[in-house]
């Protein structure tokens, strides 16, 4: 089944016609996922206004359906509905401008991978001096798959899931990476402690263990696990989350033991 995505642009002036890419919009297997820029300050700089607007559609594209852009299918040359997507975010800015969708045989997730990096332009991170959350999703994704591949072969990619969505008592949670024999059965989720304590490392901490709790009540014998990058120095907010995962029954992986605990996960399975 192919892919397709477009490239979300920033025009500020229509007259003009200069535009910067501020996002990507990948369909495929019945969902939609995207990917924006997270510095925004040389798009405002570019535009010379406030970019809010832009950034409430990347927290709102986050969570849109294919059902609700009415675009099931996605035929080559369709273009995006500019009008149905103004009715989701709930007002429209005509410097907000979409690229006719364009096919691909790669999945969803390499084709985000790959349109991302070659159409969001941003500053190097490095800089910060420590790595995301991104990086610790990443290490659990990697150590997982390479793990699958070794136990089972050619046939891993049945098994393997990005991004999949894991259904609780009360509500549906997205997980970094899981293991899927027709339902799931194993789930984790990464987070980095190696920067500053932030109020958004709280909110990310808090999100996964209510995920955790729900998935729990609904399944007590999925097994679930938090991949970490554990912090340089001490830290009361690691502390705080391995105190919280501990007792709910999530498997806290470091770093160094991701590679043994994706070994363990896939034993056994089939």
């Amino acid at each position: 089944m192919p892919s397709y995505y477009s490239v979300v642009q920033y025009v500020p002036d229509p007259i003009s016609d200069e535009r910067v890419n501020v996002g990507i919009l990948v369909f495929g297997d019945g969902r939609i996922r995207s990917r924006f820029l997270a510095n925004w300050r040389r798009v405002s700089l570019f535009g010379g206004e406030d970019v809010t607007f832009i950034r409430e559609l990347a927290e709102r594209a986050s969570v849109w359906t294919p059902e609700e852009l009415e675009l099931p299918g996605l035929e080559q040359g369709m273009r995006l509905d500019e009008g149905k997507v103004s009715r989701l975010l709930g007002r429209w800015e005509n410097s907000i401008q979409f690229t006719e969708p364009r096919t691909s045989t790669l999945s969803p997730e390499e084709l985000l991978d790959e349109v991302g990096a070659r159409m969001l332009k941003q500053p190097e991170r490095m800089r910060r001096g420590f790595r995301d959350r991104r990086v610790a999703a990443s290490l659990a994704r990697r150590t997982l798959r390479q793990a699958l591949e070794e136990a089972v072969g050619e046939t891993w990619g049945r098994l393997y899931r990005q991004n999949e969505p894991v259904a609780g008592n009360l509500d549906e949670h997205v997980f970094d990476v899981a293991l899927a024999n027709g339902t799931p059965i194993l789930a984790a989720q990464g987070l980095s402690f190696e920067g500053p304590h932030t109020r958004m490392l709280e909110k990310e901490v808090d999100s996964t263990a209510w995920a955790v709790t729900d998935v729990r009540e609904r399944d007590p014998k999925m097994r679930l696990a938090v991949v970490v990058l554990p912090p340089k120095s001490k830290s009361k907010t690691y502390e705080r989350a391995r105190r919280i995962f501990d007792g709910l029954q999530a498997s806290v992986v470091q770093e160094d033991e991701a590679d043994s605990w994706a070994r363990l996960a896939v034993s056994g399975v089939s």
